[in-house]
């Protein structure tokens, strides 16, 4: 064979990422390693890691602006829930777009929280001490974990065994890629359960409390999603540093600022003190995460934003509670 041939074959064997055939249905490097920043994925064209910021929505999969938004919020569906989506071949496009729908994923959340606490509480009897209000507020802790797979609770887990090793910022992204659990991970699991069990027993009395509470979800997502587009990745590689890579990240960073908005405009309205209440709590725990990610591991990793929604959440939930028992 000529060495012109073999060069057309090496060229022809290359993976890109374009033609990349991963399928709705397969999470990259796997639902329990999918927040790992260490994970093996595709690249994003042209300049392997580079953002695209002038990406163009109809490429690669051939359709219309709107059929490409339809495909992004599959694939957003796809990755950050286990909420069945149609299957079909994703293409780089399909992927600057979907974080502008990460907060879609929390909205299913939210609705679903206030539709399971009027089921109970419907049947509950008088007073946060019934047995129906128990057994609420510990599915509402439950939903989200079942709706997303723990896709986020793994990056909260990762992060915690790391924070608590007290090593130096290498040690820390090791402990990371680490796929096993340590003992560190189990206990602020349980601490987590605890808390968020005895924050929905508070807000569960109080119908804008709860309703503040689910609007959370949405928030803290769209939170994330501006982190992954306006934080620099702390490893070159990864499901994060993909993500950022083919994000188109002037439109991705104007529609999630204005989602904010819109969503801190709802609260405020629906409810002036827990509202505003909840709005400043979830923009002061993005700045603390911020500044402590670049200070700790010098970007963020998808363990981090993984952290940062399940530590959000919580944050907002105990906020609500609190106000509510004020008022």
């Amino acid at each position: 064979m000529t060495e012109k041939g073999k060069q057309s074959m090496d060229e022809e064997e290359k993976p890109e990422w374009s033609d990349a055939k991963l399928q709705a249905s397969e999470r990259p490097a796997g639902r329990e390693e999918s927040n790992q920043p260490g994970a093996e994925t595709p690249q994003n064209p042209g300049q392997p890691g580079q953002p695209s910021d002038q990406a163009d929505p109809g490429a690669h999969t051939g359709g219309t602006p709107v059929r490409t938004l339809l495909r992004s919020l599959s694939v957003a569906f796809s990755i950050y829930s286990k909420i069945p989506m149609p299957r079909f071949v994703w293409g780089s496009s399909d992927m600057e777009y979907h974080l502008i729908f990460f907060p879609a994923v929390g909205a299913v959340i939210g609705l679903l929280e206030i539709a399971l606490a009027a089921c109970f509480c419907h049947f509950a009897g008088p007073g946060a001490d019934s047995a129906g209000y128990q057994a609420a507020a510990l599915t509402a802790t439950a939903l989200p974990l079942i709706v997303t797979g723990g896709f986020h609770m793994d990056g909260y887990l990762d992060t915690m065994d790391a924070i608590h090793s007290y090593g130096n910022r290498e040690k820390k992204l090791a402990i990371m890629d680490d796929p096993h659990i340590g003992g560190f991970a189990v206990i602020w699991a349980m601490v987590w359960a605890l808390l968020t069990t005895a924050g929905y027993l508070g807000v569960l009395g109080n119908p804008k409390a709860l309703y503040c509470t689910a609007l959370g979800f949405p928030l803290s997502r769209a939170f994330s999603g501006l982190g992954v587009v306006t934080i620099p990745s702390a490893k070159k590689k990864g499901m994060l540093a993909t993500f950022s890579g083919t994000a188109a990240k002037r439109t991705v960073t104007g529609t999630l600022a204005v989602e904010i908005a819109m969503i801190g405009l709802v609260l405020i309205l629906l409810s002036p003190v827990i509202g505003t209440a909840v709005f400043a709590a979830c923009g002061l725990t993005f700045l603390a995460y911020r500044s402590w990610s670049l200070r700790a591991f010098g970007g963020i990793t998808g363990d981090l934003a993984g952290w940062f929604v399940t530590v959000s959440e919580l944050v907002l939930l105990l906020t609500a509670a609190v106000c509510s028992r004020l008022l």
